[in-house]
């Protein structure tokens, strides 16, 4: 698989499947421009042999932006409707050894047959099969979806995980949420970039694939070997479901995730903030969208609504963060 984005123009076929509106949106929420699309990979050529099928007398239409890094692979991929088999005799005729970690951000329901065992994944679950044994993968939707090709040799003493029975992925622990989260993002921004990736990080984020592995084998032996990528995209996560809680604060974050207030704050120093302002950022940004589209609420209510415990310092923190206050920025909307 190549790094490079290759220009490809859709046929009237392909069209006919993924639409100019359902490619432009996919492409908006990567962050895309619209006059980059990509010539199509085969996921063959990244794991062991694998067959595309589809039921739709469309065919099979499918978008994908890749990327090599020296133990894995990234993509981000958007495909009609497809059936994916890795045979017993495929996996003999090519026993490349991979870890298929992926999450379905929008789009994505499917079903997964591995080792006699049935997995349904929504939206946003962490799926991770590997290639070890023959699978099928079935989706009835249009289905989005970015993630990593692991090599096996990259777990190390660890690839034993890959061997074991696991129990069904999903979004049910913060590793599951975090682990999925933080996947689809730097699938998303390396794939669709070919951007360089120093090999410190590859290794972190195959670090947290390891560690939701071992989460979802019940296997306790495995520890997170560096926690910063777990521990800011679990403060992420919880920033986005709880910011409108005003009690909620560093001190919240700190014993959700069993650690001191001072280590947080450690993860947090190679970076330009920290988890006060990334729960200030959200209560602003909250605020300013509901002062766009409720004009007539006011604006202490939208206050106390994001989490603010007085409008003073929705109005002080909204000031530092655009310039004017919540009022004058209201008054411009209306014009």
């Amino acid at each position: 698989m190549s790094g490079k984005n290759v220009p490809f123009v859709p046929t009237e076929r392909f069209a006919s499947t993924l639409t100019p509106a359902i490619i432009a949106a996919w492409q908006k929420r990567l962050g895309v421009d619209a006059a980059t699309i990509v010539d199509p990979m085969r996921l063959g050529d990244t794991v062991a042999r694998v067959s595309f099928s589809s039921n739709r007398t469309e065919g099979l239409g499918t978008l994908r932006y890749g990327h090599m890094l020296s133990q894995s692979a990234v993509y981000c991929s958007l495909q009609t409707p497809v059936r994916i088999e890795c045979t017993a005799e495929s996996i003999r005729e090519d026993p490349r050894e991979v870890l298929i970690a992926s999450v379905s951000p929008i789009r994505g329901e499917s079903t997964l047959w591995q080792r006699g065992q049935e997995y349904r994944y929504a939206p946003r679950d962490l799926i991770l099969v590997p290639t070890l044994y023959p699978f099928v993968r079935a989706t009835t939707t249009i289905h989005e979806s970015a993630g990593l090709f692991i090599r096996l040799s990259a777990l190390g003493a660890h690839r034993y995980l890959a061997e074991r029975s696991r129990r069904a992925s999903g979004t049910d622990t913060p590793l599951a949420r975090a682990t999925a989260t933080f996947l689809r993002r730097f699938a998303v921004d390396t794939a669709v970039t070919g951007a360089q990736v120093p090999a410190d990080t590859e290794l972190a984020v195959i670090d947290l694939v390891t560690a939701a592995l071992a989460e979802l084998t019940l296997d306790d032996r495995y520890r997170l070997q560096d926690d910063r990528l777990y521990v800011r995209q679990t403060v992420i996560d919880l920033v986005a479901r709880r910011y409108r809680d005003p009690s909620f604060g560093t001190d919240a974050i700190a014993d959700e995730l069993h650690i001191s207030r001072r280590h947080l704050y450690r993860l947090f120093s190679e970076l330009d903030t920290s988890p006060a302002e990334l729960i200030a950022d959200k209560r602003v940004e909250a605020g300013r969208e509901m002062l766009e589209e409720r004009p007539w609420t006011r604006i202490g209510d939208i206050a106390t609504a994001v989490g603010f415990r007085s409008l003073a310092t929705f109005r002080n923190q909204f000031k530092a963060r655009h310039g004017i206050s919540p009022l004058e920025f209201r008054e411009r909307i209306r014009g």
